[in-house]
Protein backbone atom coordinates (compact mmCIF):
# COMPACT_ATOMS: atom_id res chain seq x y z
CA UNK A 1 0.00 0.00 0.00
CA UNK A 2 1.30 3.44 -0.87
CA UNK A 3 0.21 6.82 0.36
CA UNK A 4 -0.18 10.53 -0.18
CA UNK A 5 0.73 12.87 2.67
CA UNK A 6 -0.73 16.27 3.50
CA UNK A 7 0.57 18.51 6.29
CA UNK A 8 -1.17 21.37 7.96
CA UNK A 9 0.50 24.64 8.93
CA UNK A 10 3.91 23.82 7.45
CA UNK A 11 5.71 25.08 4.35
CA UNK A 12 5.83 21.76 2.59
CA UNK A 13 4.47 18.24 2.61
CA UNK A 14 5.64 14.83 1.50
CA UNK A 15 4.04 12.78 -1.25
CA UNK A 16 5.68 9.47 -0.52
CA UNK A 17 4.02 7.01 -2.88
CA UNK A 18 0.78 5.81 -4.44
CA UNK A 19 -1.02 2.70 -5.63
CA UNK A 20 -3.87 2.17 -8.09
CA UNK A 21 -6.22 -0.79 -8.20
CA UNK A 22 -7.30 -2.92 -11.12
CA UNK A 23 -4.17 -2.91 -13.27
CA UNK A 24 -5.23 -5.28 -16.06
CA UNK A 25 -3.10 -7.77 -17.94
CA UNK A 26 -3.78 -6.28 -21.37
CA UNK A 27 -0.87 -6.35 -23.75
CA UNK A 28 -2.43 -6.78 -27.19
CA UNK A 29 -3.63 -3.92 -29.40
CA UNK A 30 -7.33 -3.15 -29.63
CA UNK A 31 -8.99 -4.61 -32.72
CA UNK A 32 -12.03 -3.38 -34.64
CA UNK A 33 -13.39 -3.58 -38.15
CA UNK A 34 -12.46 -1.02 -40.77
CA UNK A 35 -15.18 1.47 -41.72
CA UNK A 36 -15.61 -0.44 -44.99
CA UNK A 37 -16.20 -3.72 -43.14
CA UNK A 38 -18.76 -2.04 -40.90
CA UNK A 39 -21.16 -1.42 -43.81
CA UNK A 40 -24.17 -3.72 -44.18
CA UNK A 41 -23.45 -4.46 -47.85
CA UNK A 42 -20.69 -4.02 -50.41
CA UNK A 43 -22.75 -1.44 -52.35
CA UNK A 44 -24.16 0.40 -49.33
CA UNK A 45 -23.31 3.71 -47.73
CA UNK A 46 -23.91 5.17 -44.27
CA UNK A 47 -24.26 8.89 -43.61
CA UNK A 48 -22.72 9.44 -40.16
CA UNK A 49 -23.27 13.18 -39.81
CA UNK A 50 -26.60 15.06 -39.54
CA UNK A 51 -27.94 12.51 -37.04
CA UNK A 52 -29.10 15.47 -34.94
CA UNK A 53 -31.20 16.65 -37.92
CA UNK A 54 -29.54 20.06 -37.74
CA UNK A 55 -26.91 21.48 -40.11
CA UNK A 56 -25.57 24.66 -38.54
CA UNK A 57 -23.49 27.30 -40.33
CA UNK A 58 -22.39 29.05 -37.14
CA UNK A 59 -18.66 29.29 -36.45
CA UNK A 60 -17.81 26.04 -34.63
CA UNK A 61 -14.28 27.17 -33.84
CA UNK A 62 -12.87 25.86 -37.12
CA UNK A 63 -15.14 27.10 -39.92
CA UNK A 64 -18.72 27.98 -40.86
CA UNK A 65 -19.30 25.06 -43.22
CA UNK A 66 -21.23 21.86 -42.57
CA UNK A 67 -19.13 18.70 -42.24
CA UNK A 68 -20.40 15.63 -44.13
CA UNK A 69 -19.01 12.16 -43.34
CA UNK A 70 -20.00 8.81 -44.82
CA UNK A 71 -18.80 5.23 -44.97
CA UNK A 72 -19.07 2.89 -47.95
CA UNK A 73 -18.93 -0.84 -48.66
CA UNK A 74 -16.15 -2.58 -50.59
CA UNK A 75 -17.62 -1.68 -54.01
CA UNK A 76 -17.90 2.02 -53.16
CA UNK A 77 -14.86 3.93 -54.41
CA UNK A 78 -16.40 7.41 -54.30
CA UNK A 79 -19.35 9.10 -52.61
CA UNK A 80 -21.46 11.85 -54.12
CA UNK A 81 -22.94 14.06 -51.43
CA UNK A 82 -26.14 15.78 -52.53
CA UNK A 83 -29.17 17.45 -51.01
CA UNK A 84 -32.84 17.49 -51.94
CA UNK A 85 -34.45 20.89 -51.28
CA UNK A 86 -37.40 21.26 -48.93
CA UNK A 87 -40.55 20.26 -50.73
CA UNK A 88 -38.73 17.86 -53.04
CA UNK A 89 -37.29 18.23 -56.50
CA UNK A 90 -34.12 17.05 -58.20
CA UNK A 91 -31.08 16.38 -55.99
CA UNK A 92 -28.44 19.12 -55.97
CA UNK A 93 -24.83 17.92 -56.01
CA UNK A 94 -22.59 19.06 -53.16
CA UNK A 95 -19.31 17.22 -53.80
CA UNK A 96 -17.95 13.91 -55.07
CA UNK A 97 -15.06 12.62 -52.97
CA UNK A 98 -12.75 9.64 -52.73
CA UNK A 99 -12.04 7.71 -49.57
CA UNK A 100 -9.54 9.19 -47.10
CA UNK A 101 -8.69 7.71 -43.70
CA UNK A 102 -11.23 4.95 -44.31
CA UNK A 103 -14.25 7.23 -44.92
CA UNK A 104 -15.66 9.86 -47.29
CA UNK A 105 -15.60 13.46 -46.09
CA UNK A 106 -16.62 16.85 -47.45
CA UNK A 107 -17.38 20.39 -46.27
CA UNK A 108 -20.64 21.98 -47.45
CA UNK A 109 -21.47 25.68 -47.63
CA UNK A 110 -25.28 25.62 -47.90
CA UNK A 111 -26.81 28.23 -50.23
CA UNK A 112 -28.67 31.05 -48.51
CA UNK A 113 -31.87 29.76 -50.09
CA UNK A 114 -31.70 26.67 -47.84
CA UNK A 115 -31.40 28.60 -44.56
CA UNK A 116 -34.32 27.87 -42.27
CA UNK A 117 -35.49 24.93 -44.39
CA UNK A 118 -35.23 21.18 -43.89
CA UNK A 119 -33.34 19.40 -46.64
CA UNK A 120 -32.52 15.74 -47.25
CA UNK A 121 -28.82 14.95 -47.45
CA UNK A 122 -27.75 11.82 -49.37
CA UNK A 123 -24.44 9.97 -49.59
CA UNK A 124 -24.65 8.14 -52.93
CA UNK A 125 -22.12 5.35 -53.43
CA UNK A 126 -20.30 5.30 -56.76
CA UNK A 127 -18.27 2.47 -58.30
CA UNK A 128 -14.88 2.64 -59.99
CA UNK A 129 -16.38 4.08 -63.19
CA UNK A 130 -18.46 6.70 -61.43
CA UNK A 131 -21.83 5.00 -61.61
CA UNK A 132 -24.14 4.49 -58.60
CA UNK A 133 -23.50 1.16 -56.91
CA UNK A 134 -27.24 0.59 -56.47
CA UNK A 135 -26.99 -0.20 -52.79
CA UNK A 136 -28.63 1.41 -49.78
CA UNK A 137 -28.01 5.17 -49.81
CA UNK A 138 -27.11 6.75 -46.48
CA UNK A 139 -29.51 9.63 -45.96
CA UNK A 140 -30.92 11.96 -43.33
CA UNK A 141 -32.89 15.18 -43.03
CA UNK A 142 -31.40 18.33 -41.57
CA UNK A 143 -32.62 21.83 -40.85
CA UNK A 144 -30.09 24.28 -42.29
CA UNK A 145 -29.65 26.85 -39.55
CA UNK A 146 -27.72 30.00 -38.79
CA UNK A 147 -29.23 30.12 -35.29
CA UNK A 148 -28.52 26.70 -33.80
CA UNK A 149 -25.14 25.90 -32.26
CA UNK A 150 -22.42 24.31 -34.41
CA UNK A 151 -19.92 21.78 -33.09
CA UNK A 152 -16.58 20.39 -34.30
CA UNK A 153 -14.45 17.41 -33.25
CA UNK A 154 -10.84 18.48 -32.81
CA UNK A 155 -9.40 14.95 -33.14
CA UNK A 156 -7.98 14.87 -36.66
CA UNK A 157 -9.36 12.44 -39.23
CA UNK A 158 -7.47 9.16 -38.93
CA UNK A 159 -5.74 10.19 -35.71
CA UNK A 160 -5.15 7.71 -32.90
CA UNK A 161 -7.48 7.67 -29.90
CA UNK A 162 -5.93 5.68 -27.05
CA UNK A 163 -8.51 3.59 -25.19
CA UNK A 164 -8.49 1.78 -21.86
CA UNK A 165 -10.62 -1.35 -21.47
CA UNK A 166 -11.92 -1.32 -17.90
CA UNK A 167 -11.65 -4.70 -16.10
CA UNK A 168 -14.23 -3.71 -13.45
CA UNK A 169 -17.37 -5.15 -15.04
CA UNK A 170 -18.30 -7.34 -12.05
CA UNK A 171 -18.58 -4.34 -9.73
CA UNK A 172 -21.79 -2.40 -9.28
CA UNK A 173 -21.83 1.30 -10.14
CA UNK A 174 -21.50 3.73 -7.26
CA UNK A 175 -24.82 4.32 -5.49
CA UNK A 176 -25.95 7.86 -6.40
CA UNK A 177 -22.81 9.58 -5.08
CA UNK A 178 -22.08 13.26 -5.60
CA UNK A 179 -19.87 14.42 -8.45
CA UNK A 180 -17.25 13.67 -9.63
CA UNK A 181 -17.89 9.97 -8.98
CA UNK A 182 -20.93 9.56 -11.21
CA UNK A 183 -22.89 6.38 -11.84
CA UNK A 184 -20.91 4.69 -14.58
CA UNK A 185 -20.50 1.35 -16.27
CA UNK A 186 -17.33 -0.37 -15.11
CA UNK A 187 -16.77 -2.39 -18.30
CA UNK A 188 -16.32 0.42 -20.81
CA UNK A 189 -13.44 1.07 -23.19
CA UNK A 190 -12.86 4.80 -22.91
CA UNK A 191 -11.04 7.23 -25.16
CA UNK A 192 -10.77 11.01 -24.89
CA UNK A 193 -12.41 13.29 -27.49
CA UNK A 194 -12.01 17.07 -27.65
CA UNK A 195 -13.57 19.82 -29.73
CA UNK A 196 -15.20 23.22 -29.87
CA UNK A 197 -18.74 24.52 -30.14
CA UNK A 198 -20.63 27.78 -30.52
CA UNK A 199 -23.21 26.66 -27.95
CA UNK A 200 -23.42 26.19 -24.20
CA UNK A 201 -25.56 23.03 -24.17
CA UNK A 202 -24.26 19.70 -22.89
CA UNK A 203 -22.33 17.56 -25.39
CA UNK A 204 -22.86 13.82 -25.86
CA UNK A 205 -19.99 11.82 -27.37
CA UNK A 206 -21.01 8.57 -29.09
CA UNK A 207 -19.64 5.47 -30.80
CA UNK A 208 -21.42 5.62 -34.18
CA UNK A 209 -19.87 2.38 -35.41
CA UNK A 210 -21.22 -0.18 -32.94
CA UNK A 211 -23.53 1.85 -30.70
CA UNK A 212 -21.75 1.38 -27.38
CA UNK A 213 -23.63 3.04 -24.52
CA UNK A 214 -22.67 6.73 -24.41
CA UNK A 215 -20.81 8.16 -21.46
CA UNK A 216 -22.42 10.97 -19.40
CA UNK A 217 -22.70 14.25 -21.31
CA UNK A 218 -20.09 16.95 -20.72
CA UNK A 219 -20.57 20.69 -20.31
CA UNK A 220 -18.50 22.97 -22.58
CA UNK A 221 -16.02 25.37 -21.01
CA UNK A 222 -15.89 29.15 -20.96
CA UNK A 223 -16.47 30.91 -24.27
CA UNK A 224 -13.66 32.78 -26.01
CA UNK A 225 -14.71 34.75 -29.06
CA UNK A 226 -18.05 32.96 -29.06
CA UNK A 227 -16.48 29.48 -29.08
CA UNK A 228 -16.38 27.01 -26.17
CA UNK A 229 -14.04 24.02 -25.77
CA UNK A 230 -15.23 20.60 -24.63
CA UNK A 231 -13.51 17.40 -23.59
CA UNK A 232 -15.02 14.07 -22.64
CA UNK A 233 -14.72 10.34 -23.12
CA UNK A 234 -16.40 8.01 -25.60
CA UNK A 235 -17.19 4.37 -24.87
CA UNK A 236 -16.00 1.78 -27.43
CA UNK A 237 -16.99 -1.30 -25.38
CA UNK A 238 -19.10 -2.91 -28.15
CA UNK A 239 -16.20 -3.31 -30.56
CA UNK A 240 -15.67 -6.92 -31.69
CA UNK A 241 -12.30 -8.63 -31.81
CA UNK A 242 -11.53 -8.31 -35.51
CA UNK A 243 -8.02 -8.44 -36.90
CA UNK A 244 -8.52 -5.58 -39.35
CA UNK A 245 -7.68 -1.89 -39.14
CA UNK A 246 -8.83 -0.40 -35.84
CA UNK A 247 -11.14 2.26 -37.30
CA UNK A 248 -14.08 3.82 -35.53
CA UNK A 249 -16.57 6.64 -36.11
CA UNK A 250 -16.99 9.07 -33.23
CA UNK A 251 -20.00 11.38 -33.12
CA UNK A 252 -20.73 14.44 -31.02
CA UNK A 253 -24.08 16.16 -30.60
CA UNK A 254 -25.24 19.04 -28.48
CA UNK A 255 -28.43 20.08 -26.74
CA UNK A 256 -29.77 22.95 -28.81
CA UNK A 257 -27.31 22.40 -31.64
CA UNK A 258 -25.98 20.26 -34.45
CA UNK A 259 -23.54 17.36 -34.65
CA UNK A 260 -20.20 16.26 -36.06
CA UNK A 261 -18.52 12.92 -36.75
CA UNK A 262 -14.97 11.83 -37.43
CA UNK A 263 -13.07 8.66 -38.20
CA UNK A 264 -10.37 7.74 -35.69
CA UNK A 265 -8.10 4.77 -35.07
CA UNK A 266 -8.09 2.92 -31.76
CA UNK A 267 -5.01 1.95 -29.80
CA UNK A 268 -5.37 0.10 -26.53
CA UNK A 269 -3.67 1.43 -23.41
CA UNK A 270 -2.30 -0.25 -20.31
CA UNK A 271 -1.60 1.41 -16.97
CA UNK A 272 2.11 2.22 -16.71
CA UNK A 273 2.64 5.25 -14.48
CA UNK A 274 0.65 6.59 -11.53
CA UNK A 275 1.46 9.80 -9.65
CA UNK A 276 -0.12 11.67 -6.73
CA UNK A 277 -0.15 15.36 -5.85
CA UNK A 278 -1.77 17.05 -2.86
CA UNK A 279 -3.43 20.29 -3.99
CA UNK A 280 -2.63 22.37 -2.02
CA UNK A 281 0.10 20.44 -0.23
CA UNK A 282 -0.05 22.75 2.80
CA UNK A 283 -3.19 24.12 4.45
CA UNK A 284 -3.72 26.60 7.33
CA UNK A 285 -4.08 25.18 10.82
CA UNK A 286 -7.64 26.51 11.14
CA UNK A 287 -9.69 23.33 11.33
CA UNK A 288 -11.61 24.41 8.23
CA UNK A 289 -9.28 24.35 5.23
CA UNK A 290 -9.25 21.24 3.05
CA UNK A 291 -6.96 19.79 0.40
CA UNK A 292 -7.47 17.38 -2.49
CA UNK A 293 -5.44 14.42 -3.67
CA UNK A 294 -5.09 14.40 -7.46
CA UNK A 295 -4.11 11.00 -8.85
CA UNK A 296 -2.86 10.93 -12.48
CA UNK A 297 -2.66 7.72 -14.52
CA UNK A 298 -0.78 7.46 -17.83
CA UNK A 299 0.28 4.76 -20.29
CA UNK A 300 3.74 3.80 -21.54
CA UNK A 301 3.81 6.82 -23.86
CA UNK A 302 2.82 9.25 -21.13
CA UNK A 303 -0.71 9.70 -22.47
CA UNK A 304 -3.62 10.22 -20.03
CA UNK A 305 -5.60 7.07 -19.34
CA UNK A 306 -9.36 7.49 -18.82
CA UNK A 307 -11.51 5.11 -16.79
CA UNK A 308 -8.84 3.66 -14.45
CA UNK A 309 -10.11 2.94 -10.94
CA UNK A 310 -8.34 4.59 -8.01
CA UNK A 311 -9.19 3.35 -4.50
CA UNK A 312 -8.86 5.41 -1.32
CA UNK A 313 -8.10 3.09 1.60
CA UNK A 314 -9.52 5.07 4.53
CA UNK A 315 -8.09 2.87 7.29
CA UNK A 316 -4.86 1.97 5.45
CA UNK A 317 -5.36 -1.75 6.00
CA UNK A 318 -4.86 -3.04 2.46
CA UNK A 319 -8.41 -4.43 2.60
CA UNK A 320 -11.28 -3.22 0.42
CA UNK A 321 -14.27 -2.52 2.69
CA UNK A 322 -17.53 -4.27 1.85
CA UNK A 323 -19.54 -1.05 2.14
CA UNK A 324 -17.52 1.78 0.63
CA UNK A 325 -18.61 5.36 1.17
CA UNK A 326 -18.99 8.33 -1.11
CA UNK A 327 -17.14 11.63 -1.27
CA UNK A 328 -19.01 12.94 1.77
CA UNK A 329 -17.69 10.18 4.05
CA UNK A 330 -13.91 10.00 4.27
CA UNK A 331 -14.09 7.45 7.09
CA UNK A 332 -14.90 4.72 4.55
CA UNK A 333 -13.06 3.32 1.57
CA UNK A 334 -14.13 4.89 -1.71
CA UNK A 335 -13.15 4.95 -5.33
CA UNK A 336 -13.00 7.24 -8.35
CA UNK A 337 -12.41 6.72 -12.05
CA UNK A 338 -9.94 8.83 -13.98
CA UNK A 339 -11.37 11.38 -16.41
CA UNK A 340 -10.31 12.32 -19.94
CA UNK A 341 -7.16 13.92 -18.53
CA UNK A 342 -6.26 10.71 -16.68
CA UNK A 343 -7.01 12.32 -13.30
CA UNK A 344 -9.06 11.23 -10.28
CA UNK A 345 -9.61 13.81 -7.55
CA UNK A 346 -10.37 13.08 -3.91
CA UNK A 347 -11.51 16.33 -2.20
CA UNK A 348 -12.11 17.21 1.44
CA UNK A 349 -8.85 15.94 2.93
CA UNK A 350 -7.54 17.47 6.16
CA UNK A 351 -4.07 17.58 7.68
CA UNK A 352 -2.12 17.77 10.92
CA UNK A 353 0.94 19.79 11.88
CA UNK A 354 3.00 16.61 11.91
CA UNK A 355 1.58 15.55 8.56
CA UNK A 356 -1.32 13.23 7.72
CA UNK A 357 -1.04 10.24 5.39
CA UNK A 358 -3.73 9.07 2.96
CA UNK A 359 -3.43 5.68 1.31
CA UNK A 360 -4.58 4.90 -2.24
Amino acid sequence: MNSSGIKRGLAATAISALAISGIPALATPASAASITQQQAGANDTTLYTQFSNVASVQNDGTNTTVHLLAGGGSNVTQVRFEYVPAGGGAPVAIATVAKTNGAFSAEWAPPLSTYGTTVTINAVGLNNVGNPTGGVVGSDTAKVSANDAAIDIANAAGSVVPIFRQPYGTEAPEATPPAPMGTVDHSTAQGAITGTTSGAGDVTISDLSYGSAPRPAVTPGTATGGVRPFKGTVNFANYPAFTATNEAIVGVSQVGGSDDAEVVKLEEQTITTVTAVATPDTIPDDGVSKSSAVITVTDAQGRPLAGAQVIYDADNDNVWDANPGNSADLTKDQWRYTDGDGKATFPGLTGTTAGKTYAF
